[in-house]
């Protein structure tokens, strides 16, 4: 169910998800009933394709290079994605919001270079590299004679989102305390609020208020990452860091209104800046807004923003929600080994008191407070990961997809990997864990945490490796895509080289096969399969088929053969594998 139907529930006032008991603890919460499942599981697959159940047929909607508008292209690496219908709950039309994670540099692009020519034409140039990245709205209609998705040629609503080319420049906003405090008090690169475009957008999530958030997440490859305590940073040399952009004003969740396609992208500068991988939404009428994160790095983190104003149900409000995310408390989580843990604010008053092995920078000495450190609130947000070290926070191995139970409020993490630092984060490869708040009220500073799932168990009999996006279906089963680093997979050597390609699972949070993970989807050859999302009836279940042949690029069948590189999704010896969005549905 995810970003959509969560908050559509949410907005209709549906019971489950509005009683007093939404963020009670898990002992307390009312388990799901058992349910059957609509496809017969698959097996683990090497083939380069997007293998399905039987029943089932994917359509590709737009590939790499593909034409969005009549001067802009489907962008690279596709991930998150989210479906917005244009009437009502309506499951035939609607607006498609895919990001576009990242290419690589003009120096080592990886596949995105070694297929450019035969994809695009010529070598890239900066400004490629500006323009396959950002987000794409797309227009689509579901075909009614040949159940197949189409894109809507000529739309108003297609639309591209960039990293600000040079021949399609594009400033978006910021906003919250960052701006005035660092953006507009420093004015490094003369743009004061304004910022060029968005970059790196991994993970996201769809607003009750009808808007789409995208989490900018790796922008240290291409901007500079350090900022020192007053909030200033730099600006990219071209080399090292090869967009000479203000590093400063990236690593944030940035708020798009695909209903209006002439509107502003805003950075909300309260949530935090680091390497947002997702964010997770928890709206109740007349409550703060809940926003629940997490940051993708081998010490990351796992965050919580509560709004300071309430949310308000209902379109004559659209207007004043969409500025809930601009004003708010940011909170970074703290994990004991009991089971328990608490949300640390990052404010001017919280204690200095960091884990032992935790990152930190060079601080004064005697410092026992935040500020004494950061010289204002905005600086302390646009550095938050220092910041939330230096606050104990407990640093995690590669926290990815966040999610929200849709029975009773308890959020899921998705943990890719594991590490020798810590017991609770030993797993290989990862684990999915599970927190429930200690009280109903946004606020709660304390939570529960227990493990859900364990990934690392054999194929085909309820294992999966490194799990990434998490998805929740209307049903509370848990689907889970797989994130195996491609040169693992396929692998003998390697231990998750049994898994075959990655793969999209379904695991029961209820019923006799509570636990067990079923394989719904094997992806082409070194791909990863991201952002999952359903149409409201949930008969189209859309999916990213990023970066196939990552490892090995174009199989020839000569000097790149089976199961190394990719062709899909042409599937032709010689053809360049692109990356793609699908729509998923029964024959």
């Amino acid at each position: 169910m995810k970003r959509r139907n969560f908050l559509k529930r949410t907005v209709v006032g549906a019971a489950a998800l509005l009683t007093g008991n939404a963020l009670s603890p898990l002992a307390q919460s009312e388990e799901p009933k058992p349910v059957g499942f609509p496809f017969e599981p698959i097996r683990p697959s090497s083939e380069d394709e997007l293998i399905l159940p039987r029943g089932f047929h994917y359509n590709v909607i737009r590939a790499w290079g593909d034409a969005v508008t009549s001067r802009e292209r489907f962008g690279f690496n596709c991930d998150f994605t989210a479906f917005l219908p244009l009437r009502g709950q309506a499951s035939d039309e609607g607006l498609l919001w895919v990001n576009h994670e990242y290419t690589g540099s003009l120096k080592d692009s990886g596949n995105y270079g070694a297929t450019f020519a035969r994809v695009i034409g010529g070598k890239p140039t900066m400004d490629d590299l500006k323009l396959d990245i950002g987000a794409s709205v797309l227009h689509i209609r579901l075909n009614a004679r040949t159940h197949r998705w189409e894109f809507v040629d000529g739309s108003r609503y297609n639309r591209r989102i960039t990293a600000s080319p040079s021949n399609r420049p594009e400033l978006l906003s910021g906003d919250g305390p960052v701006v005035q405090d660092v953006f507009e008090k420093h004015n490094i690169d003369g743009l004061g609020r304004q910022i060029h475009g968005t970059l790196q957008n991994c993970g996201g999530a769809q607003t009750p208020w009808g808007t789409i958030l995208s989490c900018e997440e790796n922008f240290q490859d291409n901007v500079p990452e350090p900022v020192d305590f007053s909030g200033r940073g730099e600006i990219g040399d071209g080399t090292k860091h090869p967009f000479k952009y203000l590093g400063s004003k990236y690593g944030w969740v940035v708020e798009v209104d695909p209903l209006e396609p002439q509107s502003t992208p805003v950075k909300h500068t309260a949530l935090g800046r680091f390497r947002h991988e997702n964010v997770a939404i928890w709206a109740r009428d007349g409550k703060p807004i809940v926003c629940y994160m997490a940051e993708d790095r081998s010490q990351g983190h796992v965050w919580k923003f509560v709004s300071r104003e309430p949310y308000r149900i209902g379109a004559q409000n659209r207007a004043k929600n969409k500025t809930l995310l601009s004003e708010g408390r940011l909170f970074a989580a703290r994990f004991e080994a009991n089971g328990e843990g608490r949300w640390i604010a990052l404010d001017l008053g919280s204690e200095v008191t960091p884990l032992k092995g935790a990152r930190l920078p060079k601080i004064p000495g005697g410092a026992k407070k935040l500020g004494d450190i950061y010289t204002s609130p905005g600086a302390i947000l646009v550095d938050a990961y220092f910041a939330a070290n230096l606050a104990g926070s407990t640093p995690i191995p590669h926290p990815e997809d966040v999610e929200i139970y849709p029975l009773d409020g308890s959020v899921y993490v998705a943990i890719n990997a594991g590490n020798g630092d810590s017991d609770w984060f030993k797993p290989e490869h990862g684990q999915i864990l599970r927190l429930a708040e200690a009280s109903e009220a946004a606020e709660s500073r304390r939570f529960q945490w227990s493990r859900f799932s364990i990934s690392g168990e054999a194929p085909s009999a309820g294992g999966y490796a490194n799990p990434d996006n998490l998805l929740f279906d209307s049903k509370a089963n848990l689907w889970v895509v797989t994130d195996i680093f491609s040169n693992y997979l396929n692998d003998p050597k390697n231990s998750a080289g049994r898994y075959g390609n990655n793969g999209l699972f379904v695991i029961p949070t209820a019923g006799n096969q509570k636990g067990k993970a079923l394989q719904f989807a094997s992806g082409p050859c070194e791909c990863e399969m991201t952002g999952p999302s359903f149409t409201p009836d949930e008969a189209t279940l859309f999916l990213s088929i990023q970066h196939p042949g990552e490892a090995n690029a174009t199989r020839d069948g000569i000097k790149v053969k089976a199961p190394q590189g990719s062709n899909w999704p042409a599937k032709k010896l010689g053809e360049a594998p692109r990356p793609a969005v699908v729509a998923i549905g029964r024959r």
